[in-house]
């Protein structure tokens, strides 16, 4: 059976994260930048207006924000977007254009040719 839980929750009021929450976090997802989640962590929960911010234990609510959080190196395996900056995310974008520009043969085809988008103008 688990542990019962008795008294009434706090709000977090942790400065920084602790050794051992951040060793934990480093196992688990060793993905994350810890730094960062925590601060989103922090964030969020110290915004939580009255009960809503409220929790009974505060080392289970960080592991289970963890195991949730999406990866921050690509995009996770659902197909949810990368963290980053916007100009992060466009660099990428533009990386991946170009390295398929770089493998399609144009000496063969052309983008306009019958098979390719109507050109720009119409014609």
């Amino acid at each position: 059976m688990g542990e019962a839980l008795v008294g009434r929750g706090t709000r977090l009021s942790l400065a920084e994260l602790p050794a051992a929450w951040r060793n934990w976090a480093a196992r688990e997802r060793p993905d994350l930048d810890l730094d960062l989640t925590w601060a989103v962590f922090v964030d969020y929960w110290r915004a939580q207006p009255g009960r809503q911010g409220v929790r009974l234990d505060w080392l289970r609510t960080w592991r289970n924000w963890v195991r949730r959080e999406r990866r921050q190196r690509g995009g996770d395996e659902r197909g949810r977007r990368p963290t980053g900056t916007t100009g992060e995310r466009r660099a990428a974008v533009a990386e991946t254009i170009r390295d398929n520009l770089a493998r399609h043969d144009w000496t063969t085809t052309s983008p306009w040719d019958e098979t390719g988008p109507t050109p720009p103008c119409g014609d």
